[in-house]
């Protein structure tokens, strides 16, 4: 089994973009400790520098050589992927959202039907050719459920160097789509911005508040993480990491995803122009289990990260949730709690999935089946096998 060691440098640039740049550490600097962010990672973060503590700072980080990598700049095709299923409505808005963008380079939409029953895919066949040219396909992504497998499978039938990816029941504001592509000029992957005001009402918002993706970078307490519903990914970079781990199957795939591409020595950008409007579910019972999927989603990914650096909670923290949990409690008056009964409902649904992911034992990451979805995106990028290209894989 490889040891579990990365060196992480951070920057900003004045282009209000963050960019995180990994690689694997082992052969550079070895005998470093084998968690050597432990606490202080957060400090690197808000600071954008390594903490002086940390042993790997005496060496000097490779730089990614762009170049070498024979990356058309800008794209020359990119390609918008939307994984749906039974999204019959709200994919009216979403696909005028989409042919209505500002971008003027060559582009195709690529919809991932995910076994759809209500006649999504049917009137997504029956759209015209847009004026522009612009290419509308559908494809069938119904014989295994979830947005990672959906995603993987419009990936895999797309034509595009730079793949974006968005979801169905969202809305991609005009300048969405020129904005990840002006980014991904300088990064492998950009994640944009979300806003929930204008799709939800403010009683869906007051049980689940949307976080910006710019706070959850600050924020970050291991390394950035990029919304599935809205982020661009050079197609190399996509394919050598096997784009999104399927076996995620609710919840948990977007972090997975971001912090092994980081970890394999690729760079995660953040830029506020790309803004898509996020729907939350309206659904009291539906948004209690999601969060519930949340919680067992964050046990799973601490068990395979947690080595590589990320921190667990600590006595402190889970004594707090403890406490969160009993005072607002909603047989208190509402007056007293100062918290919307579904959101806290939520939140312990959350807390429970935690506990149940925790106590739950997670096999080794195994390497992508050659013939799978998975597989046959590693194969396009000459790498079918378990190899440096994810280090969080382990050979069977």
């Amino acid at each position: 089994m490889r040891a579990s060691r990365s060196a992480i440098r951070l920057e900003a640039t004045s282009r209000n973009i963050w960019v995180t740049s990994v690689t694997a550490a082992e052969r550079l600097f070895p005998g470093s400790p084998k968690r050597p962010w432990g606490r202080c990672f957060p400090r690197a973060c808000n600071s954008g520098v390594l903490p002086s503590d940390s042993s790997i700072v005496s060496g000097k980080m490779p730089e990614v050589d762009h170049a070498a990598r024979g990356r058309p700049m800008p794209p020359q095709l990119v390609s918008v992927i939307v994984p749906f299923l039974n999204t019959r409505v709200p994919i009216e808005e979403q696909v005028r959202a989409l042919l209505a963008q500002d971008y003027a380079g060559p582009r195709e939409l690529v919809f991932a039907d995910n076994g759809s029953t209500d006649g999504t895919a049917e009137y997504l066949r029956d759209l015209p050719t847009p004026p522009d040219g612009t290419t509308i396909r559908v494809v069938d992504a119904s014989d295994q459920r979830g947005a990672a497998h959906a995603r993987n499978v419009g990936a895999l039938h797309s034509r595009g160097d730079l793949l974006v990816f968005v979801d169905a029941d969202d809305v991609a504001h005009p300048t969405w789509l020129s904005g990840i592509v002006a980014a991904a000029d300088n990064y492998d992957a950009v994640a944009g911005e979300l806003e929930g005001e204008s799709l939800n009402s403010p009683e869906v918002l007051a049980w689940r508040p949307v976080t910006t993706i710019r706070e959850s970078f600050e924020r970050a307490r291991f390394l950035p993480c990029a919304p599935g519903g809205n982020v661009g990914v050079r197609r190399d970079a996509f394919c050598a990491i096997g784009g999104f781990d399927e076996s995620y199957r609710i919840a948990g795939e977007e972090p997975d995803f971001a912090w092994r591409l980081q970890l394999a020595g690729y760079t995660l950008g953040y830029t506020p122009e790309a803004v898509v409007s996020y729907r939350l579910r309206d659904s009291r019972r539906k948004l209690v289990r999601r969060l519930h999927a949340f919680g067992i989603a964050e046990a799973r990914t601490y068990a395979e990260f947690r080595d590589y650096g990320l921190p667990g909670w600590t006595p402190l923290e889970i004594a707090m949730a403890a406490l969160y949990v009993i005072t607002r409690n909603p047989l208190l008056p509402q007056a007293v709690t100062k918290l919307d009964r579904t959101r806290w409902a939520s939140e312990v649904a959350f807390f429970a999935g935690r506990l149940r992911g925790t106590v739950r034992r997670w096999p080794p990451r195994p390497a992508p089946h050659p013939e799978s979805v998975r597989g046959r995106l590693r194969a396009q990028y000459g790498c079918p096998g378990a190899d440096e290209s994810d280090p969080t894989e382990r050979s069977a």
